[in-house]
């Protein structure tokens, strides 16, 4: 497909530069100039046609099919109803994620839940959540995500890139899959635009 599509342009293009070099030969735009002698009297045009009205019992056009909607529900709306991301929803709407996180996608999201958030250091959420501590907040949480849906059965040990940048490592022992150290407990929450996988604590760039 990819080398179909440079062809079809390779050819545009050289059919563009044909058609410059043709004019730029021909001196521009040309009239046409009738033999000598020839009668140079144009005929009349013809009458314009008369387009017929419709009959009374003539129906309207139907209307072009509306463009089709993704089925199910959006990456957060999925987090909502397992009822254990709480803290996470509020944490991606501090963050100014939500939008982002309901578009197109497709993303790949490894939640935390509300206990994995709980676990963290005494006042460590109450400080991220803090306006002026909003930037730290996001890289936490772009972290926790992969652009792309990768499915439970795509996994595979090694490097998984994410939003931030940064690559996250992925573990694999016999059933127990890790990333960045967090153990992943359940797969393949399915979304419209994405799936979710649950671990059991947050990730913290770098640590």
């Amino acid at each position: 497909m990819k080398k179909t599509t440079q062809r079809l342009t390779a050819l545009l293009a050289a059919g563009a530069v044909f058609s410059l070099s043709l004019q730029a030969y021909e001196g521009g735009e040309r009239t046409y100039e009738p033999p000598q002698g020839a009668d140079t009297e144009q005929p009349a045009p013809p009458p314009p046609q008369q387009t017929p009205p419709p009959p009374p019992d003539a129906q309207p056009p139907a209307p072009p099919p509306a463009a089709p909607q993704a089925d199910g529900p959006n990456i957060i709306e999925a987090a909502k109803d397992e009822g254990n991301f709480e803290t996470l929803t509020k944490a991606l709407e501090t963050a100014g994620l939500i939008d982002v996180l309901q578009g197109e996608g497709p993303f790949t999201i490894f939640a935390p839940t509300d206990d994995a958030f709980e676990a963290l250091p005494d006042g460590t959420l109450e400080e991220l959540m803090e306006p002026e501590n909003r930037q730290q907040l996001l890289q936490i949480l772009a972290f926790h995500v992969v652009p792309g849906e990768v499915r439970g059965d795509d996994v595979e040990p090694g490097e998984v890139p994410t939003g931030l940048g940064l690559p996250a490592e992925v573990t694999v022992d016999g059933d127990e899959v890790r990333i960045d150290g967090a153990r992943v407990v359940q797969t393949d929450i399915s979304a419209s635009n994405g799936v979710v996988h649950v671990i059991d604590s947050v990730m913290i760039p770098g640590s």
